[in-house]
């Protein structure tokens, strides 16, 4: 004959509260992490811009004043 399920004992508001600071702690912890990821890409991507901007300056055969009037 099957028996009844064990009633789970209630959590207390203590634990409650607790257990949500740990949860906001881990959040921003994570939101730290991808803060940093996301300011690291970008300075890839300009790294990376910069290299292609002076590889087609280079290219052109015009000196990089010729290339910044160009621009003005």
């Amino acid at each position: 004959m099957p028996r009844g399920r064990k009633k789970a004992e209630p959590i207390t508001i203590e634990a409650q509260i607790e257990q949500a600071e740990a949860e906001i702690q881990a959040h921003k912890e994570a939101i730290a992490d991808l803060k940093k990821k996301l300011k690291d890409l970008k300075a890839a991507k300009q790294q990376a811009d910069m290299e292609k901007l002076m590889s087609a300056v280079k290219e052109s055969g015009k000196t990089m004043e010729q290339v910044l009037e160009m621009l003005k």
